[in-house]
């Protein structure tokens, strides 16, 4: 008995355990590391909220201004009354620019429209004005291809800019 020495801390067996735990952290650190690499690189993001959905939308609003509006209005009285207008089209689309210039001619026929049926005793009213941009935020956005209601096309306003009525 004497003949066998004594197997300590540092014998075959404390040999086993390290190794079976330093296997157990390099599984562990993979398998953090895998799910880590999934949370940064594979999910998908969140959707956006509403808040940062019209931040990003306040952010890339510009105006379009439109070459000046010049049309005789309907009169009852006989006599020649016109109406002279500038129109700035609010929107956050960048790209509109490019498809109003290439639709100028719908765009302007459709505004011209507009604006030569009103009554030349009311065409100065603030309530007119007020129904004329809503009416040409719809045509406009009709002409653009937003549909038959047009709501929530890509023209949020219309501003007249000058308005005379003569």
């Amino acid at each position: 008995m004497a003949d066998k020495p004594a197997q300590g801390k540092g014998g075959k067996g404390g040999k086993g355990k390290l190794l079976l735990i330093v296997l157990a952290v390099v599984l562990l650190l993979g398998a953090g590391g895998g799910g880590a690499a999934w949370w940064f690189l594979l999910r998908k993001p969140h959707a956006p909220s509403p808040a940062q959905l019209a931040a990003r939308r306040l952010a890339s609003v510009h105006f379009i201004v439109l070459a000046p509006f010049v049309t005789n209005l309907a009169s009852s009285d006989g006599s020649t009354h016109y109406l002279q207008t500038t129109v700035a089209l609010k929107t956050s689309e960048p790209e509109l620019d490019a498809r109003i210039s290439a639709l100028t001619p719908e765009v302007r026929n459709a505004i011209l429209r507009l604006l030569a049926s009103e009554p030349a005793d009311k065409a100065a009213s603030v309530q007119v004005r007020d129904q004329l941009r809503q009416q040409i935020g719809r045509a406009v956005n009709r002409v653009l291809g937003a549909g038959p209601s047009a709501a929530g096309g890509p023209v949020s306003g219309v501003y007249f800019t000058a308005y005379v009525v003569q």
